[in-house]
């Protein structure tokens, strides 16, 4: 089932990158992924791709210390931090 894909995929993942976006926001499958990737004790590397409000729940799930932010565009910087996660 996919559910059991995505937990097999999550914890055989040395990380996640979580696109950080409206959308990912509203996104039950992100929410999913996320949630395993927490319960898992999966590294998350959170990549900011717009603003969202600071009550969402992807801000208060995520650290945002070892964030990615692509809001200006791709840049060298942010592809240096993508590669080093």
């Amino acid at each position: 089932d996919n559910i059991g894909a995505l937990a097999e995929a999550v914890a055989g993942a040395p990380a996640l990158l979580a696109l950080m976006s409206p959308a990912a926001a509203g996104n039950d499958w992100v929410r999913r992924e996320l949630m395993l990737a927490l319960n898992n004790g999966r590294p998350i590397v959170p990549v900011r791709t717009a603003d969202l409000p600071g009550e969402s729940w992807l801000n208060l799930a995520i650290d945002q210390g070892r964030q990615i932010d692509l809001r200006g565009g791709i840049t060298p910087v942010a592809l240096a931090g993508i590669a080093a996660a």
